[in-house]
């Protein structure tokens, strides 16, 4: 055991007196542990933060005829999200204008 604190000591003794090795020492001790942080910090609450993202939803159902009942199952998604706990989506923007109420580029004024 006293060869082993013996090495241990000369190392040590030896690495304090090179400044390339001290800073590669903490380098090696130090990444790691920033590497870990970093990487727990971000999978902490991944959904914490999305309550402000917009999404957009596009339903493309036509519907069709159930033994005389119109059933369109795309508009009913629709509805359900839109009327959902937590929502606020705003109705859609009347047809042949953009929702921002800007013309695309390049269509001209009526």
């Amino acid at each position: 055991m006293r060869n082993i604190w013996r090495v241990f000591c000369t190392d040590l003794r030896s690495l304090s007196r090179s400044f390339f090795a001290c800073a590669v020492v903490v380098g090696i001790v130090l990444l790691p542990s920033l590497y870990a942080w970093l990487n727990i910090y971000s999978n902490w609450d991944p959904y914490g933060n999305t309550g402000g993202i917009s999404i957009a939803v596009a339903s493309l159902d036509k519907g069709y005829d159930d033994d005389g009942t119109y059933v369109n199952k795309g508009q009913d998604v629709v509805d359900d999200l839109r009327d959902g706990p937590g929502t606020a989506v705003p109705s859609p923007p009347p047809p042949g204008r953009p929702p921002s109420g800007r013309r695309p580029a390049g269509c001209s004024a009526p």
